[in-house]
């Protein structure tokens, strides 16, 4: 093999004159422009500007991995701490392993599951759990119990620790007179736990509610001081599935029926198996 300009200096249009073997050649630019650089195919050529090796091919110059980038000292020490710049390429990089990991020629990372310890987690406030308080989604923040004896609860929109009220253990409340109408009786619109305020007037036979549905829940109190006594009945005068099932009765209708005296309450259950209104309690019977 003949080698030409070893000094690295460049000799545009350098032939191997009256010879076809290949030769080793330097130039200091692109050895396809301004018309190339002439050698035999097969022929190294080295650039000096931008270290690079090519090799003479039929159809010109082609640079030899890798490349006339920033990388191509690399080539010539082999040892990856010679880059100083550039970007690996994604398919070159190695999988990644511990708690955040990638799959080999990836450069997308993802947390390894179970890998977030609740030391790595984050620091929380004393007594707290972490939770979003309020009714919009965005990052979590600690919840904190400030006394004893508090409850975690939603009050008016919001997550909170608090002293337990017994109020809001019912999510609707509302006021009912029984005047007229004492059988299929509409109390109006139920929440899963209603407590109704309810004032009597005469001594009518109370027989069912109307809205009943699997795990509501109604107490009536009779928020009044009259000294007339209704009753609840679970006789036939009520559509069955509005009916009441009050204590010691066989099975219904058996005419079985309760006493309601001013400032007693009175709790039913709706029971979806049974399509009745179950009597849980009954104060002052």
């Amino acid at each position: 093999m003949k080698t030409l300009n070893s000094s690295a200096v460049a000799i545009p249009n350098a032939t191997a004159t009256g010879s076809s073997a290949p030769i080793v050649i330097s130039f200091a630019s692109d050895p396809n422009s301004g018309g190339g650089v002439s050698a035999p195919l097969g022929s190294l050529g080295m650039r000096t500007d931008v270290p690079s090796v090519y090799v003479k091919t039929s159809t010109g110059w082609s640079v030899l991995p890798p490349g006339s980038g920033p990388l191509a000292a690399i080539a010539y020490s082999g040892s990856a701490s010679d880059l100083v710049s550039g970007t690996v390429p994604a398919a070159r990089m190695p999988a990644l392993t511990g708690d955040v990991t990638t799959t080999a020629g990836s450069t997308t990372t993802t947390i390894a599951p179970g890998a977030v310890s609740n030391a790595k987690l984050r620091n929380s406030a004393a007594t707290s759990v972490i939770g979003r308080a309020t009714n919009t989604s965005g990052s979590p923040a600690d919840i904190a119990a400030t006394a004893d004896g508090q409850v975690l609860q939603r009050i008016a929109g919001a997550l909170t620790f608090a002293t337990l009220n017994v109020g809001a253990f019912y999510d609707t409340v509302i006021d009912y007179t029984f005047t007229s109408s004492f059988d299929n009786v509409n109390l109006g619109t139920l929440g899963t736990n209603t407590y109704v305020r309810c004032a009597i007037t005469g001594g009518p036979t109370i027989a069912g509610f109307t809205g009943g549905a699997d795990g509501k829940i109604i107490t009536l109190y009779r928020n009044d001081a009259g000294s007339n006594v209704p009753v609840f009945s679970n006789d036939s005068s009520t559509t069955a599935s509005n009916g009441l099932l009050l204590p010691n009765a066989a099975a219904p209708p058996t005419g079985q029926t309760i006493e309601w005296r001013a400032q007693c309450c009175k709790t039913f259950r709706y029971d979806g198996s049974l399509n009745r209104w179950v009597c849980l309690s009954s104060h002052a019977i």
